[in-house]
């Protein structure tokens, strides 16, 4: 069967990526990550382990053309991590054709990733982790800015549409909404 490739199974592996480096009040993870001092590119998956000033970063391939034309690009990637993976659906990726030191983590079928290669562990320099770790931060209280800002927006419109239905079918002759209270007295009237 397989998880194919193209936009479904690169989402597949992206959140198997997610989920596998995800450990609850210990691990930052964010995707597609840019950074800006590194000519536009963007990183799939960034975790920053903030108590143990760990970094790990994975790049999703889920073609082999997507995999040859990105290879060229892991020697980048390392700069910017302590530890550097590739996930990839099962068998699209021998690890022998991996760089020295880049780990590979294989997507099965049901969506869970596995360790096929371990990455070498490498020292950042401290001033390039509190960087990634800055970006991190800033993405992630960007993202909850926007589902907070999207809330907030939604709940408005649906206020805003019952007030309208309100106008339109309580009173169609009128542009007033009358209030009554709980023993069904007038109490105001809204234009």
């Amino acid at each position: 069967m397989g998880l194919g490739t193209g936009p479904q199974a690169t989402n597949i592996v992206t959140e198997a990526a997610v989920t596998y480096l995800s450990k609850p009040f210990n691990t930052m993870v964010v995707t597609e990550l840019a950074v800006n001092s590194w000519n536009g590119y963007r990183m799939d998956v960034m975790a920053v382990v903030p108590n143990s000033r760990k970094v790990t970063v994975v790049e999703v391939k889920t073609s082999r053309g997507d995999f040859h034309a990105g290879k060229d690009k892991f020697e980048q990637y390392m700069k910017f991590c302590d530890r550097f993976f590739v996930a990839a659906p099962r068998g699209l990726i021998d690890p022998q054709e991996l760089p020295e030191g880049v780990g590979l983590l294989e997507c099965g079928d049901t969506g869970r990733l596995r360790l096929k290669k371990h990455a070498t562990t490498r020292k950042m320099a401290p001033e390039r982790y509190t960087q990634m770790l800055g970006r991190v931060i800033q993405k992630l209280c960007v993202e909850g800015s926007r589902v907070s800002q999207m809330e907030t927006w939604a709940a408005q419109n649906k206020r805003w549409a019952f007030r309208d239905w309100l106008r339109e079918h309580e009173h169609p002759r009128r542009s007033k909404v009358r209030i009554y209270n709980n023993d069904g007295e007038l109490t105001r009237i809204l234009p």
